[in-house]
């Protein structure tokens, strides 16, 4: 008998994701839980794949599930490639004022609306010198597009590797939000120097 919460689970997300493989070609996979189901296909010559992940936060004295949903990708670590983008928020401005700083690419709306970070700030530059990709973020990213060292604590789950991901909050169940962040995945990716551009 299947639990409650993966019976909550086994919702639209389930064939939105299906439609979402058939339209870019991939694969689609199904979990024995929903938040295992995942997409796999080729961009850039890359496997990436969309898949859900569950985190599990205290909230009082009641563990409380946190779902997301990414795509990912592995690419060689390379610590002057890495970088993260997420909007600006509230906090954002108090820490501008307070002296924090990201990294400026010359566009006054993109660079008030988004926090950019990285270890070459000419590479993250370079990075998002392209007004398409700067428009397309402006008007559809909401989450996290980075691409970062795992390595934890005495870890490495993936050695000599990093991820691109991009992470969005809750399990995605809208095809328009799926392809809208593909499509800044994609164009990330390809701007990457393994991709080639």
């Amino acid at each position: 008998m299947k639990s409650r919460l993966s019976r909550m689970l086994r919702g639209k997300h389930h064939a939105v994701w299906q439609q979402f493989a058939v339209d870019v070609q991939g694969t689609y996979h199904e979990g024995a839980r929903s938040t295992d189901d995942e997409v796999r296909v080729t961009v850039h010559g890359h496997d990436v794949v969309l898949q859900a992940d569950v985190s599990m936060i205290m909230v009082g004295k009641v563990m409380v599930p946190v779902f997301s949903t990414r795509f990912v990708t592995l690419l060689p670590a390379v610590p002057g490639s890495r970088f993260s983008i997420t909007k600006a928020g509230m906090g954002s401005g108090l820490a501008r004022w307070f002296g924090a700083q990201d990294i400026a690419v010359g566009d006054a709306a993109f660079d008030e609306g988004f926090v950019l970070k990285g270890i070459d700030p000419a590479f993250v530059r370079g990075l998002f010198d392209n007004v398409i990709l700067r428009t397309l973020c402006q008007d559809y990213l909401g989450g996290e597009l980075q691409r970062r060292d795992d390595n934890v604590m005495w870890s490495d789950p993936t050695p000599g590797m990093d991820p691109l991901e991009l992470t969005m909050h809750g399990l995605i169940d809208d095809a328009d939000i799926l392809r809208h962040h593909f499509d800044i995945f994609g164009r990330v990716l390809a701007r990457q120097p393994e991709s080639g551009e």
